[in-house]
């Protein structure tokens, strides 16, 4: 794959450089897990950063949209350095046309802005035209072995999320970590998903204390690694009953 020296420029690229660019410039520092989408981000022929597209955590994604679970994805990381040049919704925007081309049986995406990062999704998803569809309930993650653990990762794993039990048989100091809410925004990909969620739009968030755009990170000065081209499993494309990953590239 040949990155063009001048421009932004999106293109598939392995985990190893997804991986990179979160522990570099997202606050999570984690990749999500199971099968992904790594679309990486360019601008003048220099790699700037990672958008992440999977199924996302919860096995009912589609339900509230009234969705299959196959006809929607989750934008869940969007990993810029700091000082990136193209706003993050213009990435976006490209991003959302290449999955468009590659998966046509896709309807909806949907993202979470994570208020604890001081990020309601105004300025990256509202000025991508997503709509807003009000925040989650607030959710518990429990903290093990110096790690914040999701509670449905505990519960796959150990088959309770019993605070007490999680003490006695894993971590003593195991702790609970009540979360605030997060923001839900959502894009339509056809027209009639469009109409459906302009009726299921709620009013913006209110901004409390300002916002952190969505690449906000700490910048480790991380040495990058290859982000040449790679194979189907290698990008962890989305599964069937999504259409085949096609391994397309654009340049702005």
């Amino acid at each position: 794959m040949t990155v063009p020296a001048t421009g932004l420029f999106v293109a598939p690229c392995s985990r190893e450089a997804a991986l990179v660019a979160v522990r570099c410039w997202h606050y999570s520092r984690t990749l999500p897990s199971g099968r992904c989408l790594y679309w990486g981000i360019w601008f003048d022929g220099v790699f700037i950063g990672v958008v992440v597209v999977s199924r996302g955590s919860c096995q009912h994604i589609g339900t509230a949209l009234h969705l299959r679970q196959d006809q929607v994805a989750e934008v869940t990381r969007i990993a810029l350095t700091p000082d990136h040049v193209p706003p993050v919704s213009q990435v976006l925007a490209v991003v959302v046309r290449l999955l468009k081309k590659a998966n046509p049986g896709l309807v909806a995406l949907v993202s979470y802005a994570d208020s604890r990062e001081h990020h309601d999704g105004r300025g990256v998803y509202g000025g991508a035209g997503w709509i807003y569809l009000g925040p989650t309930h607030k959710e518990a993650t429990l903290w093990l072995h110096g790690k914040e653990v999701h509670a449905r990762t505990v519960s796959s794993k150990f088959k309770t999320r019993s605070l007490r039990w999680l003490q006695a048989n894993v971590d003593p100091n195991a702790t609970r970590i009540i979360n605030p809410v997060k923001h839900k925004w959502a894009l339509g990909l056809t027209p009639v998903m469009r109409e459906r969620l302009a009726v299921m739009a709620q009013s913006n968030p209110t901004r409390d204390g300002g916002v952190a755009s969505a690449h906000a990170g700490r910048n480790a000065g991380c040495l990058l690694p290859s982000v040449a081209g790679s194979t189907r499993e290698e990008t962890g494309a989305i599964p069937d009953p999504v259409a085949p990953f096609v391994h397309e590239a654009a340049h702005v």
